[in-house]
């Protein structure tokens, strides 16, 4: 597998470039009217102090946190998808291929050949150049699941740049680790539980023990049950996920084991 992060994605949509795609699947003109509209107007200023720069035009970007903005940034990765489907590189079950997985800007590749996985990469770095987007080979990385995941590989590259191999995926915040089988790593969850918890419950010091018990569930417990219904966890790492929230419960209670 390949996890590939595209750099300052949003920002560097260029809007010709979107307007374009945005006719090209048969978006109704008065809608793509209406975004030109919208977008040739975004002017930026710097402030410092009391002191504002010249106007500058801003001709590239989705707005961050847009509900419509991730729409229109799939329509200019669209073109990456697609030349990698039709390449046929990469894993399929039966006839389905399933060599890249794409949520937005997060991209993962995979495959059952390095060396097709080679050329996957060189199939995103052309058509990322013809779209703007570009790949940073320092977040991006390799990673290696099944029965030769400790083997060495030769260095794979996006142009001229060394993919580094990591011991560890993160997708979609889920942490999973380089292993015989594909196998997610619950300490990070756990971790991540507890320092929620504790910093709830440390700030909660006179709060009745129902708010407690209120804001633990609200804030902390979607921590430890995240993703849980998408990944499958061995009855051990259950068990621990359930130590976690016992313990937790017995603070707020003060209850002992």
């Amino acid at each position: 597998m390949a996890a590939l992060d595209a750099k300052k994605a949003f920002d560097r949509v260029n809007h010709i470039t979107l307007f374009h795609k945005l006719c090209g699947v048969g978006i109704a003109a008065h809608v793509i009217q209406m975004l030109m509209n919208w977008y040739s107007k975004i002017f930026v200023m710097v402030r410092w102090c009391n002191s504002l720069s010249k106007c500058y035009h801003v001709k590239s970007g989705v707005r961050q946190g847009g509900i419509l903005s991730p729409l229109l940034f799939n329509l200019c990765i669209d073109g990456i998808i697609m030349a990698l489907v039709r390449s046929d590189l990469g894993c399929h079950i039966g006839k389905c291929f399933i060599g890249c997985l794409v949520y937005a800007d997060d991209i993962t590749l995979l495959s059952a050949s390095l060396s097709k996985l080679q050329k996957m990469f060189d199939i995103c770095y052309e058509c990322g150049n013809s779209s703007d987007i570009l790949f940073n080979p320092k977040k991006s990385n390799l990673f290696i699941t099944g029965k030769d995941y400790n083997s060495f590989v030769d260095d794979l590259h996006i142009s001229i740049n060394t993919i580094a191999r990591s011991q560890s995926l993160k997708y979609l915040g889920v942490m999973f680790n380089s292993a015989r089988h594909l196998d997610v790593d619950v300490d990070v969850i756990i971790r991540k539980f507890y320092t929620a918890s504790y910093s709830i419950l440390s700030h909660a010091k006179h709060m009745s023990e129902l708010s407690k018990l209120y804001l633990v569930e609200s804030f902390c417990l979607p921590v430890l049950s995240y993703s849980c219904e998408a990944v499958s966890y061995s009855r051990n790492q259950l068990h621990h996920l359930n130590v976690c929230w016992n313990n937790t419960y017995r603070k707020i209670f003060g209850l002992n084991k």
